[in-house]
C-alpha cells in the first residue's frame, strides 16, 4: 500500500510493558475475556466504562475544538 493510498484516520502506537505491568494486563484480560493485543484500548474503554464523568469531560472539552 503506498504511502499516498494510507488512510489519514488510522494511528499506530508503539507500547512497550514492564514485566509487572505484563502480568497486571495478563490478569485483567482473564477476568474480562480478552487478549493483550489491544489492552491500551480495552484500558481506556474499562477505564472510561467505571468512570463516565470523566468521558463525558472528555467529550465536552474535545468537542469545542
Amino acid at each position: 500500500m503506498s504511502k499516498e493510498s494510507k488512510n489519514p484516520q488510522r494511528n499506530a502506537v508503539t507500547v512497550r510493558f514492564t514485566n509487572d505491568e505484563i502480568k497486571l494486563i495478563d490478569w485483567y484480560g482473564k477476568r474480562v475475556g480478552v487478549d493483550r493485543s489491544n489492552s491500551p484500548r480495552q484500558i481506556i474503554a474499562a477505564f472510561f466504562t467505571a468512570n463516565p464523568e470523566l468521558y463525558q469531560m472528555f467529550q465536552e472539552e474535545t468537542t469545542q475544538d
